[in-house]
């Protein structure tokens, strides 16, 4: 496993369950260290890009929330489903700042309209799904969902907000 953080172009697969997005995952599972990755969902729940938002140390990762909705933008994501590692704990449970997390990013991704399907904390061989707990969101049947309205008109207009008040240019 490389340690850089960046984007991973993935062969189209369906991850419209969280044992889906689980195999996904699966390269991150055996790192010693804390790592939050996003997986762009296309609106027909398929993934072609996962993003390597955060590497930390064996308890901890810090990252920028303006990266995570700023990539998710720029790869048309339809939603995101975000993920980190607990290499630490055998039985997985989320932590209160996990849970802090799942419900600022939530409410941030509905009101950019790129909303979070799931928030998944995994281990070596346990994961814990936000969305099969029903703990912050609203839990679902076993299959996700992206809602309609979530258009592309509403994310370039987006798109060309932050380049602008990132760079000072407009994209047209």
């Amino acid at each position: 496993m490389e340690y850089t953080l960046g984007m991973i172009k993935l062969e189209r697969r369906s991850v419209s369950t969280p044992e889906e997005a689980l195999k996904v995952l699966e390269p991150f599972r055996h790192v010693p260290k804390e790592v939050m990755v996003v997986i762009h969902v296309k609106p027909d729940l398929t993934s072609e890009s996962l993003q390597k938002a955060a590497i930390g140390n064996a308890e901890s990762c810090c990252f920028e929330t303006g990266d995570i909705f700023r990539e998710a933008i720029t790869h048309d994501a339809g939603a995101i489903i975000m993920a980190h590692s607990h290499p630490w704990q055998r039985k997985i449970q989320p932590t209160e700042e996990d849970v802090r997390l799942t419900r600022a990013m939530s409410n941030l991704g509905n009101q950019i309209r790129v909303p979070v399907l799931d928030h998944i904390v995994f281990g070596r061989e346990d994961f814990y799904s936000f969305r099969s707990k029903g703990k912050v969101l609203r839990p679902m049947s076993s299959n996700y969902e992206i809602r309609k309205g979530s258009g592309s008109r509403i994310k370039s207009t987006i798109l060309r907000m932050i380049a602008k008040v990132s760079t000072g240019f407009i994209i047209r």
